[in-house]
């Protein structure tokens, strides 16, 4: 679910326009990246409707994530993530990304995310996932 702004405060005629302008890129890529990835799902197969903007608890050293693929697309194929200016800047590193091998047996249907804060998620990291699903041959 997408989050959006619920307050608006007045304008201050010193304040830079540059946040602005890298808001609005960063919402015409989100854009663009949902509407692919809803015409892909709506087609046959590819990527998933995007999950985004998941909170990580504050202080939470270890988050896992699973995203599965449809029924009649079964074989995930690859995954992505974004992390937002939070979540970048707090030391967040990638402890797995990939089909759910850890599992016996392997489960190829769905992608695993792990992600690890050495010192604790800080208040307000969120993150947004897809993952690419395929047919089997």
């Amino acid at each position: 679910m997408l989050q959006s702004p619920t307050k608006v405060s007045k304008m201050n005629p010193s304040w830079s326009w540059a946040p602005i302008a890298a808001l609005a890129m960063t919402l015409s890529v989100g854009a663009i990246i949902s509407s692919a990835a809803a015409s892909a799902q709506a087609a046959t197969e590819g990527w998933q409707p995007v999950w985004a903007n998941v909170s990580i608890p504050q202080g939470r050293t270890t988050q896992f994530f699973e995203y599965n693929c449809p029924p009649q697309f079964p074989i995930v194929v690859a995954g992505s993530y974004a992390f937002n200016s939070i979540g970048q800047s707090s030391g967040v590193a990638l402890g797995f990304s990939g089909p759910r091998i850890d599992e016996y047996p392997a489960k190829f249907n769905g992608w695993g995310f792990n992600f690890n804060f050495v010192n604790g998620a800080p208040s307000g990291v969120t993150v947004t996932m897809d993952i690419f699903c395929a047919k089997r041959g």
